[in-house]
């Protein structure tokens, strides 16, 4: 990896699209995470004008493989963030539409 970074090597469109899928990521999202990043690095702001967040599934993930240590590997990884993120999106959903009943209740 560092002699990619210092632009002595080039990676292949499969590996750039596998160290993207062991992330968590598509490839589009990230490269657009990517430049987040570096957009927040050189003090440029971002629309949201907030530092870019970290994949809570993949968040999740690590934190979980650090406290049980248990070791798997990138399919096994993979395979887990998929599950986090949908099982993340259906309990924000939830939560969303259980905030909504509580603000239609003040408003009324």
């Amino acid at each position: 990896m560092s002699e990619v970074v210092k632009g002595k090597k080039k990676l292949t469109f499969e590996k750039r699209n596998k160290i993207a899928s062991i992330c968590g990521y598509s490839y589009d999202e990230f490269l657009q995470h990517g430049k987040e990043i570096l957009e927040n690095l050189n003090g440029v702001t971002s629309e949201k004008n907030n530092p870019t967040p970290m994949d809570p599934a993949i968040q999740i993930l690590q934190e979980a493989l650090e406290e049980t240590g248990v070791e798997i590997n990138d399919k096994q990884k993979e395979a887990v963030i998929k599950i986090l993120r949908e099982e993340l999106k259906e309990s924000g959903i939830k939560t969303k539409e259980g905030i909504m009943k509580y603000l239609e209740a003040f408003g009324k």
